[in-house]
């Protein structure tokens, strides 16, 4: 009878230790880039010529200290013209810095089929967080 509560133990003890690892492996993957990117709403639709705001705010783990952001496009589908907040037209493939923990970048359709962006915004450690915005999907 001891045998086996000390096999049950043994099994239980297992299990547990089984339980915590996965659970720490899942909190590692939701925080892998140490970052969230927050996307405010936006409208789906957009017509040739019209301009549409895109706020994004970074929501970085409670314990990162002194990290820079930056963020740069590419245009999967579609034709526009994205700018920042001064009015600067951006490029794609272009490392775009930026101060705080928000920005907002400002999208001009030239068509008005189906457009897709890619914001990729990266950490000066080199981890990054990929957002994709549609309009007229």
């Amino acid at each position: 009878m001891k045998k086996q509560v000390k096999g049950l133990s043994a099994i239980l003890l297992a299990l547990l230790g089984t339980v915590s690892c996965n659970i720490d492996v899942e909190d590692y993957a939701l925080t892998e880039s140490g970052f969230a990117v927050s996307v405010e709403d936006y409208p789906s639709r957009i017509k040739t010529g019209e301009t549409i705001g895109i706020r994004c705010r970074i929501i970085p783990d409670e314990h990162q200290r002194y990290i820079h952001y930056f963020y740069m496009y590419r245009q999967r589908e579609g034709n526009g013209i994205l700018e920042n907040t001064k009015g600067n037209k951006l490029y794609e493939y272009t490392t775009n810095f930026f101060k705080g923990e928000s920005f907002t970048v400002y999208y001009t359709a030239q068509s008005g089929t189906k457009q897709e962006l890619v914001l990729s915004v990266h950490n000066n450690y080199g981890k990054k967080e990929n957002i994709i915005i549609k309009f007229n999907d």
